[in-house]
């Protein structure tokens, strides 16, 4: 079954090794081990041309289409975790090795794509293969709009008396941390960890804000709390990352926090 991830999935013992056909499959491959690659996989998707199933006025079995202004054309759905969503292939050999018959298909360009099928279906990227993606609606909807091609988690610095605005969020994301206790479980130079809600300043958009007590560095930590806030929250949401053993000016007001995680 997909998630949201990026993700490489176990294939049967008797499939093809998955050997890229294209710079979008690459990417794929990049993106589901290393959130940096994630931006760039956008991007190449919204450029790329995509296989999809469908027909145009009077297309011909296993023959290519693309759409021009003014055609009309029905693209093939499939069921999904209960619901439509709209398979799309990253190359001809993808869409050929997860279909068992002939069948019609349409080639367009993924930012076409979406302004063609709208942001109120998941779209499937090869349904069934070793590398797929689920691309949910508000991740659609950030991609158009340019905001999931920019990096959605960052590590800040907040300098001596620098004043912020603080406090607890009013939507509490109880599925990132639960999975965040997970993670930091496993993890033995992790103290504790808070959440708090905040901006630098008044015009800018508050957003989550993660505080971690460790011993060492946060950034081994980086890519794997990256990767748990994508799959959960999708790439329109920006969360901070601070470490606290270093002088930050925020250490007293997480003092009279309760931290979301605490060592035993």
């Amino acid at each position: 079954m997909f998630s949201n991830l990026f993700r490489k999935k176990s294939p049967p013992v008797t499939s093809k090794k998955f050997l890229p056909e294209n710079r979008l499959e690459t990417l794929l491959m990049q993106a589901a081990i290393d959130v940096k690659a994630r931006s760039d996989f956008y991007k190449e998707f919204l450029s790329s041309d995509l296989f999809i199933l469908g027909e145009i006025s009077s297309s011909t079995v296993d023959t290519e289409y693309k759409l021009h202004e003014g055609d009309k054309v029905h693209i093939r759905e499939m069921t999904f975790d209960g619901k439509s969503a709209i398979p799309v292939f990253s190359s001809l050999r993808r869409l050929r090795e997860s279909i068992t018959a002939s069948a019609n298909y349409v080639r367009l360009n993924g930012r076409s794509l979406i302004e063609l099928v709208g942001v109120s279906k998941d779209v499937i990227l090869n349904p069934g293969l070793a590398y797929g993606k689920q691309f949910l609606p508000n991740e659609l909807k950030s991609m158009l709009d340019g905001s999931a091609l920019h990096s959605q988690i960052q590590e800040i610095h907040i300098k001596e008396n620098q004043q912020i605005i603080i406090g607890q969020p009013k939507e509490y994301p109880q599925e990132l941390i639960d999975k965040l206790i997970s993670l930091f479980g496993n993890r033995s130079n992790v103290e504790r960890a808070y959440l708090a809600w905040y901006a630098m300043s008044q015009a800018e958009e508050p957003h989550y804000l993660i505080a971690i007590d460790l011993i060492g560095n946060v950034k081994p930590l980086f890519e794997e709390i990256g990767k748990i806030i994508l799959d959960t929250l999708g790439p329109s949401k920006y969360i901070d990352i601070i470490p606290l053993r270093g002088g930050s000016s925020l250490e007293n007001y997480f003092k009279s926090q309760k931290p979301f995680f605490q060592k035993e």
